[in-house]
Order: structure tokens, then sequence, then C-alpha cells
């Protein structure tokens, strides 16, 4: 894939996967707040699991504690390096364009070399989260 970083930012940009042309558009501040939904939706989940058989009310205040607890943005950073961050980043920038997109369907079109090392850079540089360095990100990490 070649490309040239600085006429895209801002503007979308075409990918090819498997001979089928799909838009990258870059995030906005409306897909942001909607991964820190989805961050803490996936943390209460494991909480619940982790919290089986405790007290109803010491339960509660673990969700309530990981609710009301802020993600900055190196958390952010870190979550869109994640699996399951990737992938909602990914499916939130493609179904601007490609509304039929579900995220189940976002997870099984890219492989994993494919994702980390050329789509996930652009898409953080076309939305202005990255300085333009559109090397693959760190080591991926799964979420608990």
């Amino acid at each position: 894939m070649s490309l040239d970083i600085s006429q895209a930012a801002g503007t979308g940009i075409d990918i090819d996967v498997a001979g089928k042309k799909w838009k990258l558009m870059p995030l906005t501040v409306g897909d942001l707040a909607a991964l820190q939904e989805d961050i803490r939706s996936r943390r209460c989940s494991a909480a619940r699991l982790a919290c089986a058989g405790m007290p109803t009310a010491q339960v509660v205040e673990i969700l309530t504690d990981i609710i009301q607890a802020p993600i900055d943005g190196e958390t952010m950073d870190r979550e869109m390096e994640t699996m399951a961050g990737c992938q909602f980043s990914l499916w939130r920038s493609l179904k601007k364009t490609h509304t039929e997109l579900t995220l189940e369907k976002v997870g099984e079109m890219f492989a994993m070399d494919e994702l980390f090392k050329a789509i996930l850079p652009v898409l953080q540089s076309i939305s202005g989260l990255s300085d333009g360095d559109a090397s693959p990100p760190a080591k991926p990490q799964e979420t608990p």
C-alpha cells in the first residue's frame, strides 16, 4: 500500500482488501467518545465475570468505580492498540461510508499483519491521532 499521508489528512483514504475497495474516514470526537464507552462496557463485563458470587453491594461499588473512572488520552492510545480497540476504531471509520458493515464483519476482514502494519497507522494518521509517523504500533495486546 503506497500513499501520501499529508494529502490524505482529514479527507479519508481508499484501501483495497481482497480486491474490494473500502474508504477509511478520519475518526471524530464522537467516535472517540464511543470508543471510551466501549472500553467502559468491556471493563464492566470483565468485572461482572470476576465478581461472580460477590455481594451485590460490592459489585455495584466496583462497577460504579469503573463507570466513573476517567479514560485519558494515554489509555485511549493503549486501547486502540488492543485487538478489540483496533477493531472498534476501524469499524467506526469504515461504517461512515459503508453503513452495512458490522463490528463482527470488520473483525473478519483483515489479516493481523495488514491491520497493524498498514491500516491502523493510516487510520490514526488521517484522524490526527499520530505525529505523522506511520510506523506500526507497539506489540498488540489483548484487553481483559
